[in-house]
């Protein structure tokens, strides 16, 4: 029997996409899926300032205005080592279908392990002067992601099994100092996007529905290059105190890919195949106000205040090239935001100290929830140094702990929606989350 193309549709992405909507969530699962870890300096304070301090090359990314503060030409090199772990609980997941009659049946499966493993978050920053007012420069990052990989016989394996995000933003940028305590600037940002989501798919008319051995199999790519921009003021209302404003826009990606689905038999067979998509997917705008002030010559105070627009992520949209219907599958993010407070202290002319905290409002709320994201109100802590060996060199180490709020999973996925043989997964789970993060830094003066 081969099934028509909108339910295989329902089959596969109505779990498989989930997975993907919050499949952005990068290593670190900070604010959704958006990664502030770029560089040692920000991380060792638990990113405050970050706006406002430019002291540094990634002040490209942070805020382009801040290069007006620089002595000169520089470039920076980071990697961030980013390790999450994850322990879930099931609660009672359960699949109900025409081979349960209808009824709920517990769903047969392992703990899934930890997902999370190191990942290398790596950037690259230059800057340099043009004249007197004019500066240029240019960052290479990473900005949002995600890496999680469950054993494929876990009891959330219809939510997800492996679920990634990679970005890569380009952001050619340039500052103008106004006057002595005004600069502003500017950048282009070119993001590149890819994706990948794996998933169980149930055989909702098998005998041994709920168990691996009837279990298919869905795999979703795609990718795509996006366009935004972003924009930044710095101001010095005092010798001792500086203000930093930064605005990045919003990222429409329209992600060409494919879905392929295998491994059903008996009736079920015929929904195998492979399926051209175009996946919308909108990443946030995000603005910050950071102020570094200055308590001595050698001791900096510094706070910073994000907002997120998730609330523009209230939905994913699968298109499709044969034309099936659209699928539309809700997300419900919100608009949330960090605080943080951090401590900048000069110990000898060789050596900086640093450290912070930080407070994150998850995006995500209680009923959209799921395993490719299982996120919660969380607190930051971080401790750094610098250590400059000589007039141009710089080397910076940082260590951030991540707390999280203990997560609860509740959702629901409905499998061949609208015909006879539908079936719906409730996948219901705790979670116990923590992410550690090792940063290194290399700066050196041109």
């Amino acid at each position: 029997m081969r099934m028509p193309a909108g339910a295989t549709c329902a089959l596969t992405l109505s779990v498989a996409m989930v997975g993907l909507c919050v499949a952005p969530t990068a290593p670190v699962r900070a604010s959704g899926f958006y990664v502030p870890q770029q560089t040692a300096y920000g991380a060792g304070r638990a990113n405050a300032g970050n706006a406002a301090m430019a002291a540094e090359a990634s002040t490209v990314f942070f805020n382009p205005a801040g290069m007006t503060r620089l002595d000169g030409a520089e470039v920076l090199v980071a990697v961030n080592i980013v390790t999450p772990s994850d322990d879930f609980s099931n609660r009672g997941t359960s699949l109900s279908a025409p081979a349960t009659l209808g009824s709920p049946a517990p769903v047969a499966g392992g703990s899934g392990q930890d997902p999370g493993a190191p990942t290398p978050v790596a950037s690259l920053f230059y800057a340099r002067p043009l004249g007197e007012r004019w500066w240029v420069g240019v960052a290479l990052t990473s900005p949002f992601g995600l890496r999680l990989e469950y054993d494929s016989d876990w009891f959330g394996r219809y939510d997800s099994i492996e679920s990634e995000l990679r970005t890569i933003d380009l952001a050619p940028s340039f500052a103008y100092q106004v006057s002595e305590q005004l600069a502003v600037g500017a950048g282009l940002n070119v993001q590149y996007a890819d994706t990948f989501l794996r998933n169980s798919v149930p055989n909702t008319l098998s005998p041994l529905a709920g168990t691996v051995a009837s279990d298919g199999r869905s795999e979703l790519t795609g990718n795509n290059v996006a366009f935004g921009f972003n924009l930044g003021l710095l101001w010095q209302p005092t010798q001792d105190t500086r203000i930093g404003l930064h605005y990045r826009s919003r990222m429409d990606h329209e992600l060409d890919g494919e879905n392929k689905v295998r491994g059903l038999d008996g009736a079920l067979a015929g929904a195998n195949g492979k399926f051209d998509t175009k996946t919308l997917l909108t990443l946030p705008d995000v603005l910050s106000l950071g102020i570094a002030h200055a308590l001595s010559p050698r001791t900096t105070l510094l706070g910073e205040a994000q907002w997120f627009g998730w609330s523009r992520f209230e939905e994913l949209r699968i298109r499709y090239d044969d034309g099936t219907p659209t699928l539309v599958l809700p997300q419900d993010y919100r608009d949330t935001y960090t605080l943080s407070t951090g401590i900048e202290h000069r110990w000898r002319d060789a050596w900086t100290l640093r450290a912070g905290v930080q407070y994150d409002r998850t995006p995500t709320t209680d009923a959209q929830r799921n395993t490719a994201v299982p996120d919660a109100n969380r607190l930051w802590t971080a401790i750094g140094a610098s250590w400059r060996p000589t007039a141009r060199a710089e080397i910076s180490v940082a260590y951030q702990h991540v707390f999280y709020d203990q997560g609860r999973i509740d959702n629901s996925r409905s499998f061949f929606g609208g015909t006879p043989i539908e079936g719906e997964v409730v996948t219901r789970a705790r979670v116990d989350a923590a992410v550690d993060t090792v940063s290194i830094a290399f700066r050196y003066s041109l």
